[in-house]
């Protein structure tokens, strides 16, 4: 008895693919009926509904209040060197444009 030689498994795919491709294609779809397009229609308007709800979702939670301040990526960085977040420390921000340097410095007593 010859021992049959084990294919790998690339050698599967390969042969796979192959009788795939010697295959001829269905040429004909089965037909739609209307109860088909009429369950695709409304998977599609829910789905559709629902994307829409979660938008205006995070619309609601993106609605502020009070006016945003300009320039809170300098503000967070004063608030981590120890300055406090008040008034006081964003009116001299604004003053200087949001520079990190001449704020730090004015708000430094000596």
């Amino acid at each position: 008895a010859v021992p049959q030689r084990r294919r790998l498994p690339m050698q599967e795919t390969l042969s796979q693919i192959k009788r795939e491709l010697a295959s001829p294609a269905p040429s004909v779809r089965p037909p739609v009926t209307s109860s088909a397009v009429a369950f695709a229609s409304i998977a599609t308007a829910t789905r559709k509904k629902v994307k829409l709800e979660q938008r205006s979702e995070e619309a609601r939670r993106n609605i502020v209040d009070e006016p945003r301040f300009r320039y809170m990526k300098v503000l967070q960085r004063l608030v981590d060197m120890g300055f406090p977040d008040n008034p006081h420390t964003r009116e001299v921000l604004t003053r200087c444009s949001g520079n990190l340097g001449q704020a730090s410095s004015a708000l430094v007593v000596f």
